[in-house]
């Protein structure tokens, strides 16, 4: 889900890697919500307003940044949390409601499930959030301290503060905030589009590192950390 864009350059590097003949690899996400199917605007929990958009990447053996490291982190036993109490089908017939799903889920003490450690929903997703970013800066060989930029999943300032920027002691001033307030959140577009606009503003230049942390239901936290080295060919 939402970090599908992420979870799919991981996939991609990964295909490069193996094969040395293998030139590039495109990597697509394009989301749109809208009524009935989903509230972009009540849909899901408070601080979170959705926007439809798409974006796109190449990985291949040259460009204007370099791919330093990218790595998932998943907590299977969070799967329920959008998906509720609700049984498959072929098509859902009615309106995706993630605070019901969300509710239930909690309702239902599946919050602690066997083998969670007691841990609650959000003390689970915090640590997810930092394993994925602990683990991908190590194989990079780089600390937090060594990254320009941040961009994390489009929410409201609220969310982006309480749930990124100060657990891992960040300013907000760091992170792509200024863009994100303006798209909502785009789905899994919003990794690359937030690097898109830190290339074109200037505020990511060469020589600095982004850092692109993504969360996706499932549960999966994908993150990836990238160093600019020129400046692309449709800046001015």
């Amino acid at each position: 889900m939402c970090a599908g864009a992420l979870g799919a350059m991981e996939l991609a590097a990964s295909y490069l890697a193996a094969d040395a003949s293998r030139g590039s690899a495109l990597v697509t996400t394009a989301d749109r919500y809208a009524d009935p199917g989903f509230d972009r605007w009540r849909g899901d929990v408070r601080g979170i307003v959705y926007g439809d958009g798409g974006a796109a990447a190449v990985l291949g053996r040259t460009g204007f940044a370099r791919l330093l490291a990218v790595s998932t982190v998943v907590d299977t036993g969070l799967e329920g949390m959008y998906r509720g109490g609700e049984e498959f089908a072929a098509a859902p017939g009615r309106p995706v409601d993630v605070r019901a799903r969300r509710a239930a889920f909690a309702a239902g003490r599946a919050d602690r499930p066997a083998g969670s450690g007691g841990r609650s929903v959000g003390e689970r997703t915090a640590a997810g959030l930092a394993d994925a970013v602990g683990g991908t800066l190590e194989e990079a060989g780089l600390k937090l301290d060594d990254i320009d930029r941040f961009v994390f999943p489009n929410v409201g300032l609220h969310v982006l503060r309480t749930r990124y920027a100060e657990p891992l002691g960040l300013d907000v001033e760091r992170t792509a905030w200024d863009w994100g307030r303006r798209t909502g959140h785009v789905g899994a577009a919003d990794q690359l589009t937030g690097l898109t606009h830190l290339v074109e503003t200037g505020r990511a230049a060469p020589g600095d590192r982004v850092l692109l942390a993504g969360i996706g239901a499932g549960f999966a936290w994908s993150c990836a950390v990238v160093e600019i080295i020129g400046r692309p060919s449709w800046t001015a």
